[in-house]
């Protein structure tokens, strides 16, 4: 992706009639196949892109050149389709993790306005999707804007209700796709089921036994929910080792969180004395920055938790900055 930057790729040369139509072609589908493997990931790992999104000036590459297949037109309108939409998650990913002090706008009104978007996007991309490749992508859009963030790390309850049944959705789709072996980049994969997973457990923790919450959530149904993630990241740390390290936490964190928010046999609610049991990664997921290699130096042997939190701070600090 450096690279990219360096020569330039992430802007169309000017004039145009200086290259010709092929190289032209050529550089954008460089470019835009190096976008969607950095969004994809960088989102994943809820980390900074390499490039700022207001500096890309590079045209979608049309297809038109060299580009031969049986069923054309439905698959370059897959490709188009996911670059727009790593564009609106990455847009949505960069406006809700500014610093609060530097937002002018509303935060319910900025939230508003790119649900907006998604569906917007929905809407004008209604095709047939057999594989739910384009409803997964939407699905992640719609977890990246109701997740807790910088800008509200206090979500709504109607929020939270959201990025339930987002997550719930997106894990299934995941599940399916692990199932048939149709899952090719295995890093980014399994940090999005992990980070999927998280949002379940967060969400429950917040939504059980409120009397507000608009659903009523059970232990065997994150039970449930929670069993698509564990299954697809069981599947995807045979082809990644870095994964088993997720799949244990996961599993640990699944446990914790259920004790934690249990109804004691009087019925009361447990859950706020039981606070400091619920795992620091879903006690702090709106600080949440993917830590898997710093989990697995040492031949997989995870660092103190002291160090930890410190880490999760300086991953915040670069959040901040941005390319220019």
């Amino acid at each position: 992706m450096r690279t990219c930057i360096d020569l330039g790729l992430h802007q169309d040369p000017q004039p145009l009639s200086s290259v010709s139509p092929s190289l032209l072609e050529t550089r954008r589908r460089i470019w835009w196949s190096m976008y969607s493997f950095d969004r994809s990931m960088s989102l994943s790992c809820c980390r900074p892109m390499e490039v700022s999104d207001n500096v890309i000036t590079a045209h979608l590459p049309t297809f038109r050149i060299g580009f031969a297949t049986e069923n054309k037109a439905e698959v370059v309108s897959g490709y188009l389709q996911r670059y727009r939409i790593l564009q609106l998650q990455s847009l949505i990913y960069d406006r809700l993790n500014e610093q609060p002090a530097e937002q002018e706008e509303d935060a319910a009104a900025v939230t508003l306005h790119l649900a907006e978007k998604l569906e917007n996007w929905a809407r004008n991309n209604s095709t047939s999707d057999s594989t739910g490749l384009m409803k997964h992508e939407l699905l992640m859009g719609k977890m990246l804007l109701y997740r807790p963030c910088r800008l509200i790390p206090n979500r709504t309850l109607y929020e939270l209700e959201e990025l339930w049944r987002s997550s719930l959705a997106f894990a299934q789709i995941y599940r399916a796709l692990a199932a048939s072996n149709s899952i090719f980049y295995v890093r980014i994969a399994s940090e999005k089921a992990y980070w999927t997973g998280l949002a379940m457990l967060y969400c429950y923790w917040r939504l059980t036994n409120n009397a507000m919450a608009g659903i009523i959530l059970r232990p065997s149904e994150l039970w449930a929910a929670t069993r698509d993630v564990s299954c697809v990241l069981q599947a995807l740390s045979g082809r990644w080792g870095e994964g088993k390290v997720l799949c244990s936490r996961f599993e640990e964190a699944c446990t914790r969180v259920i004790q934690a928010t249990e109804v004691d046999g009087n019925g009361g609610n447990t859950s706020e004395r039981s606070d400091s049991s619920v795992p620091e990664e879903v006690r702090s997921f709106c600080n949440y920055s993917s830590l898997t290699n710093i989990w697995t130096a040492a031949r997989g042997k995870r660092p103190l938790d002291i160090h930890e939190e410190q880490l999760r701070g300086l991953a915040l600090t670069l959040e901040g900055w941005k390319e220019t």
